[in-house]
Formats: structure tokens, C-alpha cells, sequence
């Protein structure tokens, strides 16, 4: 079994395209025997598809035990980071809403914050607009 370096990068790519990604997602909604998850992979050569699933194991996101795929407990944080950004892919107006006010004159923080709680409830935006510092560090 080859190691390979696990990082940010190594992880982004193994889920770069979207056939790998559907993998990803396919092994992420339960326990799949190797027969099943070939199947479901027919617009992919084998080699296409084996280049992926390898991409996926090394990077430490999904592991293969008597046949069967399942997330790794890395894979489940790396799942549940993919939820997070896939709600802001679907949100991004609101955030291009709040990046045009933000560039505004005239719209004190304690304002950007509610107009941020407003469009995506408590929390998400706190850290950029609770302290102008952070918010200048951060954009640094």
C-alpha cells in the first residue's frame, strides 16, 4: 500500500472533477461492495474509474475493506466541510450582496452583521464583521 502526503491540495484535487466527486458521495450515502459502485460508474472508462477511486483512497477520504467502500473518519469531516460549501455555492448571491455592501461607504460593522444575519442567520458571518480587525486581517 503506497502512502501518499495528505494535504489541502492533494485532497481538492482527488475531488476536482465531478465523476470523482459523485463517487465520493456515492460511497458517502452508506457502505457500497466494489461491484455496486463499478456499476454505477458507466460513463467512465475502467481506467478512468479505477484512477478516481485511488485518488479518493489515498488521499485518505474512503477506504476498501472485504470488498466494501466507506468513508474514512477524515472522509467524514471532508464530507461534511463539502455540505458546507455546497450551501454556499447555492447562497452565493447573498453573499455577492453582502460583498457589495461591505465595499460600501457609510454601512457601520453593526450593520453588515445584521444584514448578514438577516440573509444567512446567526453565526455564519460573525467573525468578518464582529471586529474591524479581523475583518482587515482576514481580507489581508
Amino acid at each position: 500500500m503506497t502512502h501518499t502526503r495528505i494535504n489541502i491540495p492533494t485532497v481538492l484535487l482527488s475531488l476536482a472533477d465531478e465523476h470523482a466527486y459523485r463517487l465520493f458521495q456515492r460511497v458517502a450515502a452508506g457502505q457500497i461492495h466494489h461491484d455496486e459502485l463499478r456499476t454505477g460508474s458507466s460513463e467512465l472508462t475502467k481506467k478512468q474509474y479505477y484512477s478516481r477511486l485511488s485518488r479518493l483512497i489515498n488521499s485518505g477520504l474512503i477506504a476498501r475493506r472485504d470488498g466494501v467502500y466507506s468513508l474514512t473518519a477524515f472522509g467524514k469531516v471532508v464530507l461534511n466541510s463539502m455540505t458546507q460549501v455546497e450551501r454556499a455555492v447555492n447562497d452565493v448571491w447573498k453573499f455577492k450582496a453582502l460583498d457589495s455592501i461591505e465595499g460600501s461607504e457609510g454601512f457601520p460593522s453593526e450593520e453588515q452583521q445584521k444584514i448578514a444575519e438577516l440573509l444567512l442567520g446567526k453565526g455564519v458571518m460573525a467573525v468578518p464583521y464582529e471586529d474591524d480587525k479581523v475583518a482587515r486581517s482576514v481580507k489581508s
